[in-house]
């Protein structure tokens, strides 16, 4: 009984990777997993400063859910909440959430504050 169970969840867990690579998923980061995941990326990628305090925080996540959707294979989104880090948010300025920050190469290329739909977004930030 214990060996199906644990076969049922091994495949849910495979179909749910297999998802994230073909249609995108924003990561929730943090301070100490920034380097690796935002300036060491090959690829550019957009992070998303957040509170989960921050009424219009969480409006914007569904728009930008479907932003990571559309920018798969092209464009990393990428999450931090700066109550639980705020390293980074300091390091960078952030003052005000959201802040929308995308980084090609290590370097911060555009930057984009407060709730807007994806298209407004996408033009912020010149992707």
């Amino acid at each position: 009984m214990k060996k199906s169970r644990l076969i049922i969840i091994s495949a849910a867990a495979i179909l749910v990777f297999i998802g994230a690579l073909a249609y995108g998923q924003t990561k929730d980061i943090s301070d100490q997993e920034f380097q690796q995941e935002v300036l060491s990326s090959p690829s550019p990628v957009m992070v998303e400063f957040w509170s989960p305090k921050c009424p219009h925080c969480l409006k914007m996540a569904k728009e930008v859910s479907t932003l990571s959707k559309e920018l798969a294979g092209r464009v990393k989104v990428a999450k931090i909440n700066v109550l639980e880090n705020d390293r980074m948010a300091n390091k960078y300025g952030v003052q005000v959430v959201p802040t929308f920050l995308l980084f090609r190469n290590g370097k911060v290329k555009a930057q984009a504050v407060g709730e807007m739909d994806g298209k407004k977004l996408k033009k912020e930030l010149g992707i």
